[in-house]
């Protein structure tokens, strides 16, 4: 699955049924090669950050541990 795909699966999932989450933002629509995905915002006051951690696959080339973007190819 790309990451775009991945992105849309996973807001739909965060916002649906959970009122305590107050604000969700997707990285990759601004920021597309970047490793952090989301930021949930919670009513609580908390937040918590969603990152890749590894990405896979035909095609794609490895992803350096300490770099801070996905490959093109991932997206």
């Amino acid at each position: 699955m790309k990451l775009r795909a991945f992105d849309q699966l996973l807001a739909g999932l965060i916002t649906t049924d959970h009122p305590e989450v107050t604000n969700v933002h997707c990285y990759g629509e601004d920021r597309p090669q970047h490793r952090t995905r989301f930021r949930v915002d919670f009513a609580s006051g908390a937040a918590a950050y969603l990152y890749v951690d590894d990405v896979s696959g035909p095609g794609i080339p490895r992803m350096a541990a300490d770099s801070p973007e996905v490959p093109r190819e991932a997206l």
